[in-house]
């Protein structure tokens, strides 16, 4: 099954026309002004995927068959709700392969979902995931209703897996709960994600430390320890959280381990660790916002030790992460200045994307302290025009994730460019458009609200 991307979701009259229909419900303005008729809108669900391909996915008819990002999968020619939701899952949001590691099965995933019948829990997250994403791309409100009857069937079953410490130390288990969160992207606009902290990252952090050491026996237990810290320090970091101490703990096993020694030295990691760096800032943030953390020299010396850190870790990536700049054509979507970044691979380009991101704030931090004190215009300067560089880099590396799953990792960076007062308006509007453009393409809902809010800044 191969999907075809977002289609035209005007109304039939407007599409006839060939005219940009503004998709009012349950009639448009565009045939309304017009003294016309509004015929009404399409169900994108059935023709949002075509059965062009000769491996598409099929859980129950076709035992064996496999499917990873970057191929395709075989489909039944009438498939039902479940299969287009799979199929959708595994075009549009699958990164948790690990396609980097070559010691890691590509096909893990798809292999669980089609030969594994008795992983009710991971094939309802993974349907439901995928039903949400096709309810927003599709304007198809029944297929939101089934896709929250699958999120509460896998939570029900994930329950039940819980109570099993066997089952619960599973790999399965913690990719359902890595699921269940990435369901609360796709699927809601809400402003609060309070409920998405509550509801997932406490179960998370308790399967991290019953997993233990033995989890970094092995490196499809590192990977998932990567999705489920990356996951939780997002959340943290947007509601200025602490690192919760259980991740601290698991991080320093992690650390220690073989499995991450292995990593350094096949150049899958840099020597040093930029999570260890990103918790600094983090609990930074959190004592400002919330323990009322007010001394600029304390603020001060921290943050500048955070700032010379993240530059001692961009001098250890270069050596053997380097990228280039290079020139994109002026009809890309995806390319600021028509410009793109090369990287080696995806995981290169996720970990430069971080480093970025991780370092736009500890200088906004730097710049609200630095106005506090006096004889700071120097610094001001400094970490002003850094902002401004970086922001310009996260633009730039867009085009490198277009196209593919690893396009969710560009949502939380592009929000913050878009929102930020010192980029200039091509920097931010751009940023908002690529935000529009996962709406629409991928359905994540959240990325159309980070959006809205740059907007209405600009």
């Amino acid at each position: 099954m191969v999907y075809y991307g977002a289609l035209s979701k005007g109304c039939e009259q407007c599409r006839r026309r060939k005219i940009k229909c503004d998709e009012r419900k349950p009639s448009c303005l565009k045939c309304e002004s017009s003294n016309r008729s509004c015929p009404g809108y399409r169900d994108l669900t059935a023709i949002s995927f075509r059965d062009e391909s000769a491996r598409v996915i099929r859980k129950t008819r076709q035992r064996g068959a496999s499917a990873s990002y970057g191929r395709t999968i075989t489909c039944n020619p009438s498939p039902c709700t479940e299969d287009l939701a799979a199929g959708f899952f595994f075009s549009m949001y699958n990164i948790y392969n690990g396609p980097y590691f070559s010691m890691v099965s590509r096909d893990w995933l798809c292999e669980i979902y089609v030969n594994d019948p008795t992983c009710d829990v991971l094939r309802a997250a993974i349907e439901a995931v995928g039903m949400a994403g096709l309810s927003n791309t599709s304007y198809a409100p029944h297929l939101a209703v089934q896709a929250q009857a699958r999120y509460g069937k896998a939570l029900s079953a994930l329950d039940g897996a819980l109570q099993d410490p066997c089952v619960a130390t599973r790999d399965t288990t913690l990719m359902t709960v890595i699921l269940l969160g990435l369901f609360e992207l796709v699927s809601t606009d809400a402003a609060d994600e309070s409920g998405y902290w509550i509801a997932h990252a406490a179960g998370a952090l308790a399967l991290l430390q019953l997993r233990g050491p033995d989890q970094f026996a092995r490196p499809r237990g590192g990977q998932l320890y990567v999705f489920t810290r990356s996951q939780i320090l997002s959340a943290c970091m947007t509601q200025k959280l602490p690192v919760p101490p259980a991740i601290v703990s698991t991080t320093y096993d992690f650390e220690t381990s073989t499995l991450r020694q292995l990593w350094k030295a096949s150049g899958y990691a840099t020597p040093g660790s930029i999570s260890e760096i990103c918790f600094r800032l983090v609990n930074l943030r959190a004592l400002i916002a919330h323990d009322g953390l007010v001394d600029p020299i304390f603020i001060r010396e921290h943050a500048f030790a955070i700032d010379a850190d993240l530059e001692e870790w961009k001098a250890s990536a270069q050596i053997r992460w380097a990228y280039e700049t290079i020139s994109a054509p002026n009809t890309s979507r995806s390319a600021f200045m028509e410009k793109h970044h090369h990287y080696a691979n995806l995981w290169v380009a996720t970990a430069w994307l971080n480093y970025r991101l991780l370092r736009i704030l500890v200088n906004k931090l730097i710049i609200e302290n630095e106005l506090k004190l006096e004889y700071a215009d120097e610094i001001l300067s400094r970490a002003r025009e850094i902002v401004k560089h970086l922001s310009t880099e996260i633009c730039i590396s867009v085009g490198s994730f277009d196209g593919t799953p690893h396009i969710l990792s560009v949502i939380q960076p592009l929000s913050v460019v878009a929102e930020e007062s010192l980029n200039p308006v091509a920097v931010r509007s751009f940023a908002v458009e690529q935000l529009y453009r996962i709406q629409y393409s991928m359905g994540v809902r959240q990325a159309g609200r980070l959006a809205d809010i740059a907007s209405l800044l600009l």
